[in-house]
């Protein structure tokens, strides 16, 4: 995924992004133009860091968008688990849901994309996902400890997936923006100060819901049995190129040591 990026995304240092920055001004300045802000610039990442961050927008966009990356991070972290326990979905059944939840992510980012760029519209599509994903999740969070059709969590997983990649998107797009309004010598500063409060963030939420959830029920050793034999044949469909996975019976009767 990474070798296209590599190979033909190009841009520029920060340093040379500064530099070209102020030989505009210098130039604006020379023509007449308005007065030069070449010392208001920052000469250092640090100075850049610091500038930064006395702005009000990218704390007001950063922060908020954060903790809205809690369901993502959840649905990573505990989705298969969220999905067994809750929803009482083998192992096999509860990894494909949370594959639907992604791959409906990822096409509804580049959809999304070309609509909010087509459309130039950043805010409204940003809240019509707020309030699908509110709505989803106000009919979804009282059907825990139910058993949903197959079908049905397929769709839920995908719908969800969906609509959090519509809030992304104008989000991310938005952020750029007010980014480039600051300052666009501040674009990496800005998503870098968006990384490491994306990261703190993610420090801060994992533990505690690890420590608050319920532990994972293996279940008897025929429940086991029958989840391996499950799982086996879903990778047959999946993967039919490993298709006579072995299947090892399992014995409760433990082997002797060949030593022994």
């Amino acid at each position: 995924m990474y070798i296209p990026i590599i190979l033909f995304l190009k841009d520029l240092s920060p340093e040379l992004r500064m530099r070209i920055y102020q030989s505009e001004i210098a130039s604006i300045e020379a023509e007449g133009g308005r007065l030069s802000t070449t010392a208001k610039l920052s000469s250092s990442a640090r100075d850049a860091f610091a500038s930064l961050l006395k702005h009000f927008e990218p704390w007001l966009m950063v922060l908020p968008f954060t903790v809205s990356l809690s369901l993502y991070i959840a649905i990573q972290a505990f989705g298969p688990l969220v999905l067994i326990e809750s929803f009482h979905y083998t192992p096999a059944d509860a990894a494909a849901m949370c594959a639907y939840f992604w791959l409906g992510n990822m096409g509804a980012l580049i959809v999304t994309g070309l609509i909010s760029d087509r459309l130039q519209m950043r805010e409204p599509i940003a809240v019509l996902s707020a309030m699908l994903t509110a709505g989803l999740l106000i009919w979804w969070i009282p059907t825990f400890g139910e058993t949903l059709p197959r079908t049905t969590m397929a769709i839920v997983a995908t719908v969800l997936g969906c609509f959090l990649a519509v809030g992304s998107v104008p989000w991310a797009a938005q952020y750029s923006e007010t980014l480039e309004d600051i300052s666009p010598a501040l674009q990496a500063t800005g998503w870098a100060f968006y990384g490491l409060v994306a990261r703190a963030w993610v420090a801060i939420s994992t533990p505690p819901g690890a420590h608050h959830r319920s532990p994972l029920r293996l279940g008897s050793l025929d429940e086991i049995r029958a989840r391996r034999v499950h799982t086996i044949r879903y990778c047959d469909v999946v993967h039919p190129s490993r298709r006579g996975f072995p299947t090892r019976t399992i014995s409760s009767t433990p082997k002797p040591h060949p030593g022994r």
